[in-house]
């Protein structure tokens, strides 16, 4: 059976342990959901799928340290909103500065958490809130066209019975 709901997620982190816990939390978390999850190492992998595939949601890693010239987190942050801006970044990192939190927020991120040990618990509240957002947009807009048919056919059905006594009063005087 077809859900009707849908998320896809990217995972960016270079700690492969993380990542594949990541997934496996979001695949027992969001049951309900057609989940599409991909993961990826570097900054760079997931910046050539965004030609493929836009994600609802990316979880990066502010250090991608894996690959010493690649990018780190912030700049795949900033590549990210240029694709676009819409896509939800949640910003995974061992950093527990202030700064670094708000420079992530500034360029873009949704969320900044810290890893330890409530991170995983943080990180699906944030995506399950995210989703759930998606999901009230999308109905939203399938409403939206409904009333507006819906508004039409009274429309036509008001304009009609108007015709018709026009009509009736004109041509029966």
């Amino acid at each position: 059976m077809k859900k009707e709901k849908s998320i896809t997620l990217f995972i960016v982190d270079d700690n492969k342990i993380i990542s594949l816990a990541l997934e496996n939390m979001f695949k027992e978390t969001f049951d309900e959901y057609e989940t599409s999850i991909s993961r990826f190492e570097t900054g760079e992998e997931c910046l050539s799928r965004l030609n493929d595939v836009i994600p609802d949601v990316i979880i990066l890693d502010y250090h991608l340290t894996t690959n010493i010239l690649g990018m780190d987190g912030i700049s795949v942050l900033k590549k990210i909103k240029q694709v676009d801006k819409n896509i939800e970044v949640v910003m995974l990192s061992g950093e527990d500065k202030l700064e670094i939190a708000v420079e992530c927020i500034k360029y873009g991120a949704r969320d900044y958490v810290i890893k330890n040990d409530s991170s995983f618990v943080r990180i699906n509240q944030i995506v399950q809130n995210i989703a759930e957002h998606i999901n009230v947009k999308t109905n939203l807009k399938k409403y939206t066209i409904w009333n507006w048919v819906f508004f039409g056919l009274i429309a036509t059905f008001v304009i009609g019975e108007i015709i018709y006594l026009a009509c009736y009063k004109y041509f029966l005087k």
